[in-house]
């Protein structure tokens, strides 16, 4: 059973399509997965819903994506659209998808559709509804909501830092808190874009993150860095960053205290007046 807080299909412009192989083409920022799926969806509306029409449009639909992609091995899927009135990355197949009928056409896809049924990533069983909640309302449109969906150790790690500054578990009223969420947010932007990127190191937007192994992201050789492993060490996995040396590790460690710090101050309604520039004390919030 899907679990009581859902991160694959939100409200409004919310939703992930990770699973599905969404980021896995040649060009995965915003700008470029909103037009091919624009035009995906647009085309898909004039296709008779019948099996050898849908599946001339899927052929159709890959070619628009192009053979170059950061995980040969992975599934892109092409019957994935704007859905939700076009606010949306989702399913042109699904039996609420517009024109459909209620017909569920998903057994036309790569995986079938009791894959697509029943499939949930990690994040569904390894995160609280209550963080879950918070990727929810934090993320703001699909397109980073499915970068950071699936990267439970990511996330995990990062409320672990979070709760240990705020000296207690983040409670609900956390979701009412408009700065706490930007704060988490910038935190989850960084899978867009982060600092380290700048300065040469390896990065990359798309991550595989499924457990067979077969792409694994870069690891940090700590024991190169003369440094003991970072406790932001799956932040740094997510994002596929190293460093050349031990003070650029530890400045970004410093960066990621200080977000962290300012979560949990923000968490606790006590504002820091400050954006990622204040200095970690070891104190803890009291409040």
């Amino acid at each position: 059973m899907a679990p009581e807080v859902c991160l694959c299909q939100g409200e409004g412009p919310l939703s992930c399509g990770a699973c599905c192989g969404l980021y896995n083409v040649e060009d995965p920022g915003r700008e470029a997965l909103s037009r091919l799926l624009a035009q995906r969806t647009l085309e898909f509306a004039a296709v008779p819903r019948e099996t050898r029409a849908i599946l001339g449009f899927g052929q159709r639909s890959a070619a628009l994506a192009g053979e170059t992609r950061p995980f040969p091995n992975f599934h892109h899927c092409p019957f994935l659209g704007l859905v939700g009135g076009g606010q949306r990355a989702g399913c042109l197949l699904h039996p609420l998808g517009q024109g459909n009928n209620g017909m569920d056409w998903r057994g036309l896809s790569h995986h079938g559709g009791l894959a697509c049924h029943l499939y949930f990533c990690p994040s569904h069983r390894l995160l609280s509804p209550l963080r879950r909640k918070i990727v929810l309302a934090a993320a703001g449109d699909w397109h980073l909501l499915g970068l950071v969906a699936p990267e439970h150790a990511m996330l995990a790690a990062f409320f672990k830092s979070v709760e240990e500054f705020l000296g207690r578990p983040l409670p609900e009223s956390v979701l009412g808190r408009p700065s706490f969420l930007k704060a988490v947010s910038e935190f989850f932007g960084l899978r867009r874009k982060n600092p380290w990127q700048e300065r040469g190191a390896h990065a990359r937007l798309v991550n595989y993150f499924f457990h067979d192994q077969e792409y694994e992201n870069p690891k940090v050789d700590y024991a190169g860095l003369g440094a003991p492993v970072s406790r932001h060490d799956a932040v740094f996995r997510a994002l596929s960053v190293t460093f050349g040396r031990r003070e650029e590790l530890q400045e970004a460690e410093r960066f990621l205290d200080a977000l962290a710090e300012r979560a949990a101050r923000e968490a606790a309604g006590v504002s820091s007046g400050c954006q990622n520039s204040f200095p970690i004390t070891g104190d803890r919030i009291v409040g």
